[in-house]
């Protein structure tokens, strides 16, 4: 006597696959979160450009603060753009951070932000 099956064939095939990759799914390690710096308002983006042991910290409210290399908070933003844009303390504001490859020879980076009236803009800056 033969089994049947109440499922319909398409689903048991749907099925398949996922066993089967379901068994090589590799387990990620678990995440380690450390406090690296205080006096911090709103961060969203941390980045560093390449061969640089300074970490970049974007403020929502549209400052960009560095650690340097030694852990430290410096005093003076690298860069303030907070009169350029629109900030509802949830939503908008300087939104990303991105250095140009060549950024030590170069200086160049780029932001992107959202402008007063709501428009999202992205400017070039060069040190």
């Amino acid at each position: 006597m033969s089994r049947t099956s109440s499922c319909p064939a398409f689903v048991r095939l749907l099925c398949i696959p996922f066993v089967l990759l379901s068994a090589h799914v590799a387990v990620a390690p678990a995440a380690h979160l450390e406090k690296i710096v205080d006096n911090i308002h709103k961060p969203i983006f941390l980045t560093s450009p390449p061969d640089d042991p300074r970490l970049f910290i974007i403020e929502a409210a549209g400052r960009i603060r560095i650690v340097d290399g030694n852990g430290q908070l410096l005093p003076t933003p690298f860069l303030d753009i907070s009169s350029l844009l629109e900030y509802d303390g949830l939503f908008q504001g300087l939104l990303g951070l991105a250095f140009h490859p060549d950024y030590a020879s170069n200086g160049t980076f780029f932001v992107n932000y959202t402008m007063t009236g709501g428009d999202t803009r992205i400017s070039r800056y060069q040190l």
